[in-house]
């Protein structure tokens, strides 16, 4: 296996994924890359960590997991402008 590789984000990566998000704050201040999903809340990064799982496992929230080994460094969230309706610059996207 290469040293640097993506995979899907899935129920298979999910830990992996949580694993990087966690380690920074749920990223951007406990989002969990849910902001252009559903906007801005002021949910619990709990709270907000389930909705992001709950999306993936039913096949609404994309992206590559880049990976270093096993261990998740990065991921790319990706989606059609009906998953993502709070994207920005959507008319470009």
């Amino acid at each position: 296996m290469e040293r640097y590789h993506s995979r899907a984000l899935g129920a298979a990566t999910w830990d992996a994924y949580a694993a990087l998000v966690e380690r920074h704050n749920g990223v951007w201040g406990g989002c969990w890359c849910l902001v252009f999903h559903e906007g801005q809340q002021k949910d619990s990064q709990d709270a907000r960590r389930a909705r992001k799982r709950a999306l993936v496992e039913a096949g609404q929230s994309r992206a590559a997991v880049v990976f270093d080994g096993d261990r998740a460094i990065g991921w790319a969230q990706f989606g059609p402008p009906a998953e993502l309706r709070h994207i920005k610059n959507r008319r470009a996207y």
